[in-house]
């Protein structure tokens, strides 16, 4: 039997997110280790958010949010995996290291984010990289999920802050909807439609 192993999973609800716990609950499984949520709630980046949004929630119903999306994870998760979980303040790549220090994991596991933030900051990933005590494992959703997580933030960053969208998202045309595929060849010239 291979040793008892420490996984921390960055977590925050995302599609991108819960991808990468997939992943690894999968690794938790096959190596009989133990996995540890981790939530960072990092408020000056959800105050400058909520100015976009309009959502100005009191800190503790941010908290509240945070804890009942990593128990509803955690439900999730089989049964045989031992879980525990946290929500911590502060940006998600240095309570990533500060916490992987603590529990002497063996590995932290993050999901991919590829928004305007991620290309302007660097990212979590780039900064675990650099700072972080164990292996980084960057989950990179299938490119069907890609395109699917991509619409669905709006709608998950609104249900995080606390309110509802007011427009559901629309799926964008493309071979997994019936659409028109990306890739089309154009007609032949002269040709008239």
């Amino acid at each position: 039997m291979p040793a008892t192993r420490q996984l921390l999973v960055g977590f925050d609800g995302s599609p991108p997110a819960r991808i990468a716990l997939r992943r690894a609950a999968h690794i938790a499984r096959h190596d009989n280790a133990c996995l540890t949520l981790l939530l960072a709630l990092d408020v000056p980046r959800l105050a400058a958010a909520s100015v976009f949004t309009g959502a100005a929630l009191p800190l503790e119903l941010l908290e509240r949010n945070a804890s009942d999306e990593l128990r509803r994870a955690a439900a999730e998760l089989p049964a045989d995996i031992s879980v525990a979980s946290l929500a911590v303040h502060g940006a998600a790549g240095p309570a990533l290291a500060r916490e992987a220090t603590r529990l002497c994991a063996d590995a932290i596991v993050i999901g991919s984010h590829r928004g305007i933030c991620t290309r302007l900051t660097g990212g979590v990933a780039r900064y675990l990289r650099g700072h972080a005590p164990a292996q980084v494992i960057v989950v990179e959703p299938p490119p069907a999920r890609r395109r699917r997580a991509r619409d669905t933030v709006r709608t998950f960053n609104l249900r995080f802050l606390g309110r509802k969208s007011s427009s559901s998202t629309t799926p964008r045309a493309g071979p997994t909807t019936g659409g028109t595929p990306r890739h089309q060849t154009p007609p032949p010239t002269g040709t008239l439609r």
